[in-house]
């Protein structure tokens, strides 16, 4: 990217490259997730019991109307792919997700125990139109922080080529700031317990870790503090 380039042009450009393979990822991709999801939790007939809550659980209130945030999530996570600008990154990118979302299963299968949700009779509407069609029983870990997390990672080694380093470190700074929103409206929706974060939190990096930053020659294993990646 020439540092003469005007920013909408640079942005314009990251986006076009490799359009067909973004839509078909956009379009195909959620779908062997969400269906695996949606089967796993349906599957489930005698749950393991329940997870003791922590201070983190009980400090934070049962605030329904977080579920906005909760839900910005799918807002988040093709930002990454969308500006990436080679196949054989969007490639890894799907490997990292389709691990996770493998793993998560894997422990929802053998571990099914229920969220803290409680009875939302007289719950915000969307959070209502939430847990009619998720179950409580996808609880440990949180894909919801493996993805959240992965997307800014991601985001963050595919805008490492940048010329405008300091709008990519504002910019990355903003992102982790929306993750830890949506982290906190995991809990605040009582859709996980606060164990299941750090649980999901590392699936995330270790995805971006084995499938991203380990096979690209030009990156570094991403910081997850600063949000710098190779």
């Amino acid at each position: 990217m020439s540092r003469k380039q005007r920013l909408d042009t640079a942005l314009l450009s990251r986006l076009r490259s490799n359009m067909r393979l973004k839509i078909v990822m956009l379009l195909t991709l959620p779908v062997p997730v969400t269906a695996g999801y949606l089967a796993v939790e349906r599957a489930v007939v005698l749950p393991n019991g329940r997870v003791p809550l922590t201070w983190f659980d009980r400090v934070i209130p049962f605030q329904p109307h977080w579920v906005w945030v909760y839900l910005s999530l799918y807002l988040l996570n093709p930002i990454g792919p969308l500006f990436a600008r080679s196949r054989e990154d969007l490639l890894r990118y799907a490997r990292g997700i389709l691990f996770f979302f493998v793993c998560g299963f894997v422990c929802f299968v053998a571990f099914p125990v229920p969220g803290p949700r409680p009875p939302a009779a007289d719950a915000f509407w969307l959070y209502q139109r939430l847990i009619l069609i998720d179950r409580p029983y996808n609880s440990f870990p949180s894909l919801h922080a493996a993805c959240a997390v992965y997307a800014v990672l991601f985001a963050a080694y595919a805008s490492s080529d940048t010329s405008r380093p300091n709008l990519r470190r504002s910019l990355l700074s903003l992102a982790w700031l929306w993750v830890g929103l949506i982290l906190y409206s995991t809990i605040a929706t009582r859709q996980h317990f606060a164990i299941d974060l750090p649980a999901g939190m590392f699936l995330g990096w270790l995805a971006q870790w084995l499938f991203v930053s380990r096979n690209s020659r030009t990156s570094n294993m991403p910081a997850f503090v600063s949000g710098e990646a190779a």
